[in-house]
């Protein structure tokens, strides 16, 4: 058996995992009331023989019995690892100790996953990798005793009270659990637990269940249906596709209530919009199909969510252009780009107004000021032609900071690499869903598109790469700068005619911000020029009488 697919598997969720334990720990420790004591929580007891002897207890200054406390503590690792190569070998069929096998799982390796002290808290990830490891992985006899244990011990601990990161780690090691092993060598997919996918779904449907839970079983169905949806040889059955179904649509169209705060119903809503692409089909009578258009279309819904939904459609196996409705949908993806970048360029502009704000309040000046007077320049309208305001010569297209008449930076990096990196997700990611990823090869909706829409789709694609390009505003490389400062000089003295003649005028420079800015908001008025010509008497979404979204109100 390949190990493969659980280390893929581990990385695929391990962010998940760290945030939900993050999100665990926040709000287990934001409904104690302050003055209360610290929640006690219950943790399986460790077999007597494997229990490490209490430290606490020994006098540092009694050298016997320090001596003894190691002597001891060496006795009880070196009988663990004994046990554990004893398990092992009967497990790979080098031996038969069936209770040996029962008593290690359920006095060691189980029960160690719900201590509470700080250190085996921090370790979890890699005490349950090893537990894959260790006792599943490569191993066929005793699997399905050892599967079972674990899967009535875990349960136990989800529904019982212990430590929300044990808790946690219950549940994500339940969605790892497999009928059958993958086997990468040999095309063989792994097979999770059917069974389970069942009490997955419950917990993450269930308003009586923690957040912190219910996110945790989501990624666990989420990995169910990856491994199998459409094109796996590990089809779900009519009765689990009902029940993930039922969930899913609950989840996307539900919002924040009284017992599911805004961030966690935004976790769920992504996992379930995920979770519908991996299906790959519309649903009945359309129904997944509806729901994700309904999404997309939504202007108060997050950018993220919106992109996430755009991905997904594209991944159901529609029959035709029509049942993938693409008179509308072509239209939908291009001003959910449009909405994006008008949403990111409104944010460098929020930004450098609050920045101005401040710096009004220090030593009188304004931002980038180093006049003796505060500076009596433009206010940052959201107007003002892409410049947002900054005066003066600037970095030419890609940045840097060595030109001495650039202007100064006020904008700080991160902010800048935020809306670059993020801007290019939302693009890649509606470029992929229209035209697919691999060039030549219709993938995405195009692949059921008319001649008409491919041709719209095109179109977009020319204006997404031209933007892609646009936006990689990044600061310059000083040897490239460097040899950019001599070609200058040498098209300024140029008089042959071929290149720049003495007392040309340059273009004004802007500072990286404004480049972005400018960017974001020409390649946004570029694609809606796209959709007007492709789509001229239906501008802006389905019953709305405005011209395409200005702000990412989703953002």
């Amino acid at each position: 058996m390949s190990k493969n697919y659980h280390r893929a598997t581990e990385t695929f969720t391990r962010s998940l995992i760290i945030s939900f334990i993050a999100l665990a720990t926040s709000l287990s420790s934001g409904n104690s009331l302050q003055g209360q004591d610290e929640p006690v929580y219950e943790s399986l007891p460790i077999a007597a023989e494997y229990q490490l002897p209490d430290e606490s207890t020994v006098d540092k200054n009694d050298r016997a019995a320090q001596s003894k406390f190691n002597n001891d503590t060496a006795a009880v690792l070196s009988k663990r690892r004994e046990m554990q190569r004893q398990v092992q070998d009967t497990l790979s069929g080098r031996a038969g100790n069936a209770s040996a096998v029962e008593g290690w799982i359920t006095g060691f390796v189980l029960p160690e996953m719900t201590q509470t002290d700080d250190e085996t808290l921090q370790r979890l990830g890699e005490i349950r990798q090893r537990f894959f490891r260790s006792y599943l992985e490569d191993n066929a006899n005793m699997r399905d005793q050892v599967i079972e244990l674990t899967i009535t011990t875990m349960k136990r601990v989800v529904e019982g009270n212990f430590h929300p990161a044990c808790r946690i780690n219950a549940v994500y090691l339940l969605g790892r659990l497999n009928t059958r092993e993958g086997n990468r060598t040999a095309s063989i997919i792994p097979l999770p637990r059917p069974e389970l996918l069942t009490y997955l779904l419950q917990i993450a449907a269930s308003d009586a269940q923690p957040e912190y839970l219910r996110i945790a079983a989501i990624s666990g169905v989420e990995r169910h249906t990856s491994l199998q949806g459409v094109g796996s040889p590990n089809l779900l059955d009519n009765a689990s596709m009902r029940e993930v179904d039922d969930v899913m649509v609950t989840l996307i169209t539900q919002g924040a209530s009284e017992t599911l705060t805004r961030e966690a119903s935004y976790w769920l809503k992504r996992r379930a919009i995920n979770i519908i692409g991996n299906l790959g089909t519309p649903g009945d009578n359309g129904r997944y199909a509806k729901v994700l258009r309904d999404v997309i279309a939504d202007k108060t819904e997050k950018l993220l969510v919106r992109t996430d939904a755009v991905l997904a459609y594209s991944r159901l196996g529609f029959a035709d252009a029509s049942s993938a409705n693409m008179e509308e949908m072509i239209e939908l993806v291009a001003l959910l780009v449009v909405a994006a970048a008008d949403a990111d360029a409104n944010y460098i502009d929020e930004k450098l107004n609050n920045l101005e704000f401040v710096s009004q309040f220090l030593d009188g000046k304004g931002a980038g000021d180093t006049s003796e007077q505060k500076s009596q320049g433009p206010s940052r309208g959201k107007g003002g032609g892409g410049t947002g305001g900054t005066e003066g010569p600037a970095q030419p297209p890609g940045g840097g900071v060595k030109d001495k008449n650039a202007p100064l930076e006020i904008l700080p990096a991160y902010h800048r690499e935020l809306v670059r990196r993020r801007f290019k997700h939302y693009l890649n990611t509606c470029k992929i869903a229209l035209a697919g990823s691999e060039r030549g090869v219709k993938g995405g909706l195009s692949r059921v598109a008319v001649e008409g829409d491919i041709a719209f789709i095109d179109a977009l694609v020319v204006e997404f790469d031209k933007l892609m390009t646009a936006t990689d505003v990044r600061e310059s490389d000083p040897d490239a700068e460097d040899k950019k400062d001599k070609d200058d000089k040498d098209k300024k003295d140029d008089t042959s005619g071929l290149g720049l003649g003495n007392g040309e005028e340059k273009e004004p420079l802007l500072t990286l911000a404004d480049q972005l800015k400018k960017a974001l908001t020409e390649g946004a008025s570029k694609i809606t020029a796209v959709i007007s010509k492709y789509r001229p008497n239906n501008q802006g979404l389905p019953g709305d009488d405005s011209q395409p979204p200005a702000a990412g109100s989703g953002g």
